[in-house]
């Protein structure tokens, strides 16, 4: 309107203007046109140095301060993150100095971004940028304080529930900061373009009033101020856009056209500087879905009207939901009847609308474990947000339940043989003895396996426990629901037996209790195809004449074990107060007996084997005693089964193959001596090089040596033990199975190993002539021993009656005290003169007159 105004008026007084004047006002209006064209481009660049200065000092500096900002929360977040996961110390400590620094570029950014004068709308954001920056310091500073109570996992989900949520909100605020600034700054970068044009159009009108200070203006405005202008203005359009491939050259000036490049370029690396760290905070969230699908937690985030924000993938395998189920805005009452119509709900639905469903919407931040239908047991704990939600997490601890009743049952029992171990045998000890206080008797029994460490020794530990488990099969088989049965370790077992005490009735039923155990135990086991016959020794306590105190009640059976096992095994034995002093005389026993080897305590005496067809002594047995210092001879039945014990029987028994060689090489050629040898030495794998170096050091011939074994070499390790005897055999000796008719299977290894004798146990000779029985078992082994080429010799044989009855039968050889008592090595000689005559004539068994007779009567006087 003003312009048409202006036309309408000049029209008209120009009508009435002469040509000079119209030529003079053509010209002064050129001049004044030109010189207006200069004052108004002068202005007009004034006003393109303020833009340009506003740029540089005002909203490029803002965005550079911004950028700044942004960066060091990000970087302050990112701290706060891992002094929540980091548990090494010297981490911590790096951690913590830059979370300081970072701390104070954060401040020095705040302080450099209010010095600078604000607008409304940018101080009312940066207040609120302020306001969330606090209740994110707040947020991460409780966060952190559960990590100095042990509460690491707690620090997670409070730095994700609580800090997050402000910080994002306070990051929300710096991009509108931002991008109010990035429009301040596209507003002053347009208000200088809109200058660039009014001078443009200016400078074509000077041209045209003007052509030499046109042509000369344009040309230099175009190519000093222009072009660079228009540059600028691209690269900024373009780093608007957010390409940041642009590329601008520094001019070199150090005018406002420079400072302008300048700031453009350093727009641009502000401009890089944020979108890396809008990069890093995509990746930080992607981590975090990733970390949140990869829980092995169950988490569920819903929105004030139980609507839900987001789960993770745990949480909808534990429920079975589908993916329609567990997009955002699902209802919660949708996912619950989902549960419940496949199976998935709680084992107890009333109980369930009543508390959990309840809790659930009440935002209880309580946890609590919920039972399914499906068995599982599911826990449950709820975290109030605060705009009204709430997150819960949910852990399947059906496997750790089951995992910590495994351990509570293990710690209370024994792993081998699921019987009850130490402690829960204590337990049950202590409740027992309650229960003798008001009035009932208890039985207190301690047993353990005889000769079971032969076992582990000779075929290893899994047989072992394996006949362990096979031993608390059968003891369960002999006793009550009511009694109590444990493993204390080892071979070591006990049983707890409680009941009315009525007229010795428990000392009965004790009585009864072990004999059924012992004969229980004692029948043949089939390990993994070995024959194994172990039996088991039984000490016995009463409550409460043995005592009230656990400990002296267990202290008494195993006195009584030890008297059980010192008398022969295979029994039972009542406690006793005098046990103690039997134990320990068997423990001096023990010690006694390694003295006894090292100075040399122990000595051989020999009985005669005759043979019952010649009369003449074929060889003599060698049996060790021991010559005790105080005590005289002590009896082998004494201190064998102590040496077998101890292991000290290897030694012995080398000892005494090397001293009956020595001694067998002095007498008349013909008789050999004849050397028991203990279960023992067969495990000690150098049974053969010990035979061997017997033989080799005394110079006796192989052939006069003859190795006595019982039945039990075999049953320990048959195939071992019997590829050891073929050994001996090859260096040229004789075997003999000692104590014949004993065991089990005595018949089945004269098939396994071809032995050269048979000694026949003298049960079998103690009863004749009388005993029928006792004839047929002779008849019937004298003839299967002439079948089989095998020499039958009759141990025990004491009177003439019983030698006529042996003799009778078949049987080749004879042992006894008829003939002789076992004698020193130095009386041999005395010895064959006496049982041989002195006519040198060969004796005769049974006529009459016979010199064998003679020379038994001298040895009996």
């Amino acid at each position: 309107m003003i312009r048409a105004r202006w036309e309408k008026d000049g029209t008209g007084l120009l009508d009435h203007m002469s040509v000079r004047r119209k030529i003079a006002l053509c010209f002064g209006a050129a001049f004044g046109l030109m010189l207006a064209v200069s004052l108004i481009g002068l202005l007009q660049l004034h006003a393109t140095n303020k833009a340009v200065a506003e740029i540089r000092h005002e909203w490029l500096s803002r965005i550079e301060t911004l950028g700044e900002l942004k960066r060091a929360t990000m970087q302050y977040r990112i701290l706060a993150a891992q002094q929540g996961s980091v548990t090494d110390f010297r981490q911590l400590a790096e951690i913590g100095r830059a979370t300081l620094a970072t701390r104070a570029a954060v401040e020095g950014a705040v302080r450099t971004y209010q010095a600078r004068g604000l607008s409304g709308p940018e101080q009312g954001l940066f207040g609120e940028f302020q306001a969330q920056w606090e209740r994110y310091e707040e947020a991460r500073a409780s966060a952190l304080a559960r990590l100095e109570l042990g509460e690491r996992a707690a620090v997670g989900r409070e730095l994700n529930s609580l800090a997050r949520p402000a910080f994002e909100a306070a990051s929300e605020k710096l991009d509108e900061l931002l991008a109010l600034a990035r429009e301040g700054s596209q507003r002053t970068v347009a208000r200088a373009q809109f200058t660039y044009d009014q001078a443009l159009q200016l400078i074509v009108a000077a041209l045209v009033a003007g052509a030499a200070c046109a042509v000369g203006a344009v040309g230099w405005v175009t190519r000093r101020v222009s072009k660079p202008v228009l540059d600028v203005s691209a690269a900024m359009d373009r780093l608007s856009a957010g390409d940041l491939s642009v590329t601008l050259a520094p001019s070199g000036r150090r005018d406002e056209i420079g400072t302008l490049y300048n700031a453009v370029l350093g727009y641009r690396d502000s401009l890089e500087r944020i979108l890396l760290l809008s990069a890093q905070s995509e990746t930080e969230r992607q981590r975090f879905e990733a970390a949140l699908d990869n829980m092995s937690q169950g988490l569920c985030m819903f929105d004030p009207g139980d609507r839900l924000i987001v789960c993770n993938r745990r949480y909808a395998e534990l429920y079975g939901l589908p993916p329609a189920l567990t997009a955002p805005g699902t209802g919660l009452a949708d996912m619950v009847a989902h549960c419940g119509a496949n199976g998935i709900g709680p084992a107890d639905p009333l109980a369930f609308g009543d508390r959990d469903i309840v809790r659930s919407i009440a935002r209880r931040n309580s946890p609590y474990d919920l039972e399914l239908r499906d068995g599982r047991v599911i826990r449950i704990s709820h975290q109030t947000l605060p705009d009204g939600g709430w997150i819960a997490t949910h852990e399947d601890l059906t496997e750790t339940i089951k995992a910590q009743a495994m351990i509570a049952h293990m710690a209370r029992h024994d792993a081998l043989t699921g019987l009850a171990n130490r402690t829960l045998f204590r337990e049950e000890l202590d409740r027992a003895l309650l229960r003798v206080r008001r009035g009932e008797g208890l039985a207190l029994l301690c047993l353990d396996l005889d000769h079971f460490k032969n076992v582990n020794d000779t075929l290893g530990h899994p047989v072992g426990d394996a006949l362990l488990r096979t031993v608390a099969q059968r003891l369960r088989g002999c006793t009550r629901e009511t009694d109590t049965i444990a493993r204390l370790g080892g071979d070591e077992f006990s049983i707890l037996q409680v009941g009315p005490d009525q007229t010795g009735q428990q000392r009965d039923r004790a009585v009864a209790l072990a004999a059924r155990v012992i004969d229980a135990l004692s029948a043949p086991y089939d390990i993994d195809g070995h024959q194994l016959v172990v039996g088991a020794s039984v000490g016995i306590a009463l409550a409460p004449g043995d005592g009230l105190d656990p400990d002296q009640l267990l202290q008494n059976t195993d006195l009584a074990l030890y008297q059980a096992k010192a008398e022969g095994r295979g029994t039972h034995r009542f406690f006793a107060p005098d046990m103690a002093e039997r134990l320990h005389a068997y423990h001096a026993l023990k010690t006694g007996l390694r003295e006894a080897l090292a100075k040399g305590q122990f000595e051989l005496h020999y009985q005669p084997l005759v043979n019952l067809r010649s009369g003449r002594v074929r060889g003599f047995e060698a049996l060790l005693r021991w010559r005790h210092p105080e005590r005289g001879l002590v009896s082998p039945a004494e201190f064998i089964p102590v040496a077998e014990e101890t292991g000290l029987i290897v030694a012995l028994g080398e000892w005494v193959l090397q001293e009956a060689c020595r001694e067998a090489v002095g007498w008349p050629a013909g008789l050999g001596v004849s050397v028991n040898l203990s279960p023992v030495q067969f495990r000690s794998r150098g049974l053969v090089e010990a035979v061997a170096g017997a033989l080799a050091e005394s110079g006796l011939e192989p052939e006069r040596l003859e190795l006595e074994i019982t039945e039990s070499v075999l049953l320990q390790d048959n195939d071992a033990n019997l590829a050891v005897l073929s050994e001996l055999r090859q260096l040229g000796l004789r075997i003999a199975m000692d104590d014949f008719g004993t065991g089990y299977s005595a018949l089945g290894y004269l098939r396994s190993f071809p032995f050269d004798k048979i000694k026949i146990d003298r049960s079998f000779v103690s009863d004749l002539p009388q005993g029928e029985g006792s004839k047929a078992i002779l008849h019937a082994v004298a003839g299967l021993g002439r079948s089989l080429a095998i020499t039958t010799t009759a141990e025990g044989v004491e009177t003439r009656d019983q030698l006529e009855a042996v003799r009778a039968q078949g049987c080749d050889e004879a042992q006894g005290y008829f003939f002789s008592r076992p004698v020193p090595a130095a009386e041999i000689p005395l010895l064959l003169a006496r049982l041989e005559g002195t006519a040198g004539a060969p004796p005769g068994l049974g006529g009459r007159g016979a010199p064998i007779r003679g020379a038994v009567e001298l040895v009996g006087a």
